[in-house]
């Protein structure tokens, strides 16, 4: 799998995109890597971008896996948009938002407008595409 990600301090926000295959086991290996970055103290909101990843369905019985790697160890509370455009990654970010709803603010939508929306950013449409095209920091596994 891999991501490119920033972290945006102004907006306390971290972007990353999802590149070829998810894997369960190399998303769990990110968040390691990012929880222990000293830009992670500011982060209030996330967003996900899945347009580019493939067989995400596969993963929905491991959405409880994920909630729990969540609550026990990322162990922040934050607000996540899921950006996805096709109907396999819209039944995932809705079921994974519907787990997880009970404990987190999570959305998902098609648009990078509703996007920062939701995220209330104050960052117009044409920036914020320019921002999740722009991901400067790679993590493979």
């Amino acid at each position: 799998m891999n991501i490119r990600y920033s972290f945006f301090q102004q907006e306390r926000l971290l972007v990353y995109r999802v590149l070829e295959e998810f894997s369960l086991i190399a998303w769990k290996e990110f968040y390691y890597a990012i929880i222990v970055r000293k830009e992670w103290g500011f982060i209030k909101n996330v967003l996900v971008d899945l347009r580019e990843t493939n067989s995400l369905l596969k993963f929905i019985d491991d959405i409880p896996e994920m909630k729990t790697f969540r609550r026990d160890v990322i162990k922040k509370d934050y607000k996540t948009v899921f950006l996805v455009d096709d109907p396999a990654r819209t039944v995932f970010a809705d079921i994974y938002t519907d787990q997880i709803s009970d404990m987190y603010s999570c959305y998902y939508c098609c648009t990078s407008k509703s996007a920062s929306e939701f995220l209330e950013l104050n960052i117009d449409s044409c920036k914020f595409d320019k921002i999740i095209n722009a991901l400067d920091e790679g993590f493979c596994n």
